[in-house]
């Protein structure tokens, strides 16, 4: 449960921050700058309340549960996986 709360609060902690998207959302001129930490803060990155709240309920069930039976490496490689994932598709 550790790795899951440690995702959620991640994303909890961005979300307040005002100027999120420019600073931490994917964009390819930024990274070919030397921005590349934008690989990873991108999908911690929320646009809306709304957007923030249906993430981290899902996260929060599905996360639970997942690392209760696999464990907390494999929660962390599975949310970098797919993260790194839904950036390429973004």
């Amino acid at each position: 449960m550790k790795a899951t709360l440690t995702f959620v609060t991640i994303s909890s902690i961005l979300f307040l921050i005002p100027d999120r998207l420019t600073t931490f959302s994917l964009y390819i001129a930024k990274m070919v700058q030397g921005e590349f930490w934008r690989l990873f803060t991108g999908w911690f990155v929320h646009s809306t309340v709304n957007h923030l709240l249906s993430n981290l309920v899902l996260l929060l069930v599905i996360g639970i549960i997942f690392e209760q039976q696999y464990g907390s490496k494999k929660v962390i490689v599975a949310i970098v996986v797919t993260g790194m994932i839904g950036n390429f598709f973004s």
